[in-house]
């Protein structure tokens, strides 16, 4: 059979001809610490499909080998709208005779929770809610049917080009993290900020784990960043055993303050003190207010309006005190016109009346210098401050990445502009692609392969990319150049 013109190219594959008689995979969509994601067709039924390929040391462990038949025919039986299904899994040989478990799924959606919140900074409460309930509706289905997730993030969560419909993906790596949940040096990286407190400290994992991670993904969907984010992924982790997340309204204060209520129960460090299933916290975001919360009232503002309101409607003394108010403003008037006439030639040059009142438009300051975004901010009278960092797959350090309140929004009352700036772009990981593959994954993050030297690399395929310098996971400045070696 002829490959489709899309699966054309088989220099990166990871073993000659189909797996396992079947599936033709091609380009790679995603990489983590123990398996590689790759579009693929189904040669057999004639679709397209996902191929998770697993690392061969998860085949030559007995209890994770195991574990995987049993969590993936679980994971197969999932069939709900808002949960990418699970289509085959087994065993294939790599080149070298090793093996190597798999599993198949529908494709891929057209984009992740993650691409959108970078994108976008924040998703307004009623959208952010709708997406948390379609998860929440897929975690109870699955913990309904002895399934956790245990890996509740942005980065498992597809979203459709309207960004209206979610579904949760990567049950099949349950398989690992049912087990205990606990996080090793090759996973942290990537799991440091959604990761429970339990999974933190390798105790069991259960249903109230996956009720903590999607408090964390309502929490950055609303808020505009994590909970807890620190200088390492170590100390991002151990915050959240050592102390309590700080309110998502601390961030962004016009989150609804019911809808903040019930993201604070499932971040709740000790189980037992979360929501009890996720069902009961997807009940809670049924029942809890959307509406904005009131914006503080300006200084100075007082309840004295409506006391002399209610003593000017009782006779004569209130109509000789409306009398009386009448005259100051009256000569007030004829003062303020006498000023713009005597003035008029410099009234242009005032600042716009909206603007001295709070009601500035904020200016749209994402991708910008911290210098340069501090700037814009005063000159429309707002104030300005950077509440943190948090690392980027593109953005260098010290560019604006999100703010709050967002782009576009005039608020009715003084706050501040708050923003997060880049951290730093973590380097991408191009091991086991050759060097032009790595080059076309790389174009699209502002990296480029600029040196390379072959050399022997026992036990990686000949013609692909065994090391890589600066080294993968690696927070540096901003994208540029990696140096590679190349097997072989």
């Amino acid at each position: 059979m002829s490959a489709p013109a899309a699966f054309s190219d088989q220099r990166d594959r990871p073993a000659a001809g189909l797996l396992v008689g079947r599936y033709l995979l091609g380009a790679e969509i995603g990489r983590g610490s123990s398996a590689t994601v790759y579009a693929a067709a189904d040669t057999r039924l004639k679709r397209q499909v996902s191929v998770k390929l697993f690392d061969a040391a998860v085949a030559s462990d007995p209890a994770l080998r195991d574990r995987f038949l049993h969590q993936t025919a679980k994971a197969a039986r999932l069939r709900h709208p808002h949960v990418v299904a699970v289509l085959d899994a087994g065993f294939a040989l790599n080149a070298e005779g090793e093996e190597r478990p798999f599993v198949v799924t529908e494709p891929a959606g057209p984009t992740s929770l993650r691409a959108l919140l970078d994108r976008d900074g924040r998703i307004a409460p009623p959208g952010a809610v709708t997406l948390a309930r379609q998860v929440a509706s897929a975690l109870s289905h699955a913990h309904a049917r002895g399934l956790v997730h245990a890996d509740v993030k942005p980065e498992n969560v597809l979203v459709d080009q309207d960004s209206t419909n979610a579904r949760l993906v990567d049950f099949s790596l349950s398989f690992v993290l049912a087990l205990t949940g606990v996080i090793t040096a090759e996973t942290l990286p990537s799991r440091a900020a959604y990761v429970a407190p339990e999974q933190v400290r390798g105790n069991p994992v259960g249903p109230v784990t996956d009720v903590y991670g999607l408090g964390v993904l309502l929490y950055e969907m609303v808020a505009g960043r994590p909970p807890f984010v620190a200088a390492t992924p170590e100390a991002t982790a151990e915050r959240r055993v050592a102390g309590q997340a700080p309110p998502p309204g601390a961030f962004e204060p016009s989150i609804p303050a019911g809808l903040e209520a019930v993201i604070r129960r499932a971040l709740e460090r000790a189980p037992e003190r979360r929501w009890p299933s996720i069902a009961d916290m997807d009940e809670a975001l049924s029942r809890a207010s959307l509406e904005p919360r009131p914006l503080p009232a300006p200084a100075g503002a007082s309840g004295s309006e409506g006391r002399a309101e209610t003593e000017d409607s009782h006779g004569r003394a209130g109509r000789r005190r409306r009398l009386g108010l009448v005259v100051p403003v009256l000569a007030g008037a004829l003062a303020l016109g006498l000023a713009f006439w005597l003035l008029g030639p410099f009234v242009g040059n005032l600042p716009r009346l909206p603007e001295l009142f709070g009601r500035a438009v904020v200016p749209n300051l994402v991708g910008m210098s911290a210098a340069d975004a501090e700037a814009l901010a005063r000159s429309r009278g707002l104030e300005f401050s950077v509440v943190g960092e948090r690392v980027s797959d593109r953005t260098p350090r010290g560019v604006v990445v999100q703010q709050a309140p967002v782009a576009g929004w005039q608020p009715r009352s003084t706050q501040p502009l708050r923003v997060t700036l880049s951290a730093g772009v973590s380097v991408p990981d191009v091991r086991g692609q050759s060097v032009a593959d790595a080059n076309a994954m790389l174009a699209a993050l502002g990296w480029k392969v600029a040196r390379v030297e072959p050399g022997p690399h026992p036990g990686r395929q000949s013609g692909t990319i065994a090391l890589q310098s600066p080294a993968p996971g690696a927070v540096v400045a901003g994208p540029g150049d990696l140096s590679v070696a190349i097997a072989q």
